[in-house]
Order: structure tokens, then C-alpha cells, then sequence
């Protein structure tokens, strides 16, 4: 019986853990999803603003294909 309630808890405990990491994974990827829109709407911006692109490029980290696409 006490092997038993032993075996309950720790497989509670695994399930909890592993949706602690998939929450915070997901946390994650959300934050990279809007980090990646702003710098994709401050790139279209200096875009518009006839900046070069080598140099939005340069600020950006994105690539000119990626900045022409936008």
C-alpha cells in the first residue's frame, strides 16, 4: 500500500513537471513570436524610410530576402 501511494505521487510529480515545461516552452516560443513581429515591423519601417537595405539588414539581423519580402 505504501509502495503504491509512493508510486502515485511520483508519477503525479512527472505530470506536473512535464507540463511545467511544456507551459514554459510555450511561454517561449510566444515571446519569440513577438519579438520576431516587431522586428519584422521595425525593419518595415526603416524600409519605408528608404533606408538601405545592407544596413536594415545589419541592424535587424534579418536577411535582405527577408526584409524585401516585407
Amino acid at each position: 500500500m505504501y509502495n503504491r501511494s509512493l508510486n502515485i505521487k511520483s508519477d503525479n510529480k512527472k505530470v506536473i513537471d512535464f507540463n511545467i515545461v511544456q507551459a514554459e516552452q510555450k511561454a517561449r516560443e510566444r515571446e519569440l513570436s513577438r519579438s520576431s513581429a516587431a522586428q519584422n515591423d521595425v525593419a518595415r519601417n526603416m524600409k519605408n524610410k528608404k533606408l538601405a537595405l545592407e544596413t536594415i539588414a545589419e541592424i535587424t539581423g534579418l536577411s535582405i530576402a527577408e526584409i524585401e519580402a516585407l
